[in-house]
C-alpha cells in the first residue's frame, strides 16, 4: 500500500535529520564523496540499530529509528 507523509511527518523526519546527521555524516552512502546508493546494499535492521545505540544514547531516539524501519516491512 503506498502512503503519502504528512506534512507532519516531513517535518518530523526533517527534525531527526538535521539532529542525526551530523553523527553519522561519514557514514553516509548516496551523499559520502565516491559513494552512492549503489554501494549501500541491504542493511540488517539489528544490527544497525546496535551501532546507532553505540553512538546515541537516547532512547527515544532509538525507538524512533526501530519504527521508522519497520514501517516499510
Amino acid at each position: 500500500m503506498l502512503g503519502f507523509p504528512t506534512i507532519f511527518d516531513r517535518v518530523c523526519r526533517q527534525a531527526w535529520l538535521n539532529r542525526l546527521e551530523p553523527i553519522f555524516d561519514e557514514a553516509s552512502f548516496g551523499y559520502g564523496r565516491g559513494r552512492s546508493t549503489k554501494d549501500a546494499g541491504s542493511v540488517d535492521h539489528e544490527k544497525l540499530l546496535t551501532l546507532v545505540a553505540q553512538r546515541v544514547a537516547d532512547g527515544r531516539v532509538l525507538r524512533f529509528i526501530g519504527a521508522m524501519l519497520k514501517a516499510g516491512s
